[in-house]
């Protein structure tokens, strides 16, 4: 099950391995909004203006031994439910962590796969694909600045943090 904040504050989102994204107001706890998928999710994410949602989405069949499983991004209009963008392709596992940079104009997706996909926003193509760590990708926070691999920890990451200055990254 995955949980995200609207910008306003006053609304959430969230995704389920009943193939269900539902938006519900705080105030009252109120259902505004239910989306029947056609996956489990895995990871949500509410773009910076509050008008859509993306979600990543896959399946694990019960019983299935084959370890490859293709998790898709998915954008759609928060009024609506239309999808406006994806499928998103790249990841071969769960992706578990979605989030975009300051300026709006990147979205990383981290994967079990052990990778992180940094996606432009404006076309929705992938910018760059890089193995970031020898374990799953559980957390991020990206910036437009990056786009290779770094040096440096290659464990599992449970976080990392950006300083103000887009070029400082702690994990």
């Amino acid at each position: 099950m995955s949980i995200a904040t609207f910008p306003d504050g006053k609304r959430i989102a969230t995704g389920s391995v009943d193939e269900t994204i539902r938006i519900w107001r705080l105030a009252d706890g109120r259902e505004m909004k239910k989306w029947v998928v056609k996956k489990k999710v895995g990871a949500l994410l509410i773009l910076r203006d509050g008008k859509q949602v993306v979600s990543a989405e896959g399946d694990n069949p019960e019983g299935s031994y084959d370890e490859t499983v293709y998790w898709q991004l998915w954008m759609r209009d928060v009024e609506t439910g239309r999808v406006v963008a994806g499928p998103l392709d790249g990841h071969t596992n769960m992706v578990l962590a979605l989030d975009i940079s300051l300026d709006g104009g990147i979205l990383v997706s981290g994967s079990a796969d052990r990778t992180a996909i940094l996606w432009d926003t404006k076309t929705w193509q992938r910018k760059v694909m890089a193995p970031i760590c020898s374990q799953q990708v559980m957390n991020m926070i990206p910036s437009s600045a990056l786009g290779t691999t770094l040096p440096g920890n290659r464990q599992e990451i449970p976080g990392l943090a950006m300083m103000t200055a887009p070029s400082i990254i702690s994990s």
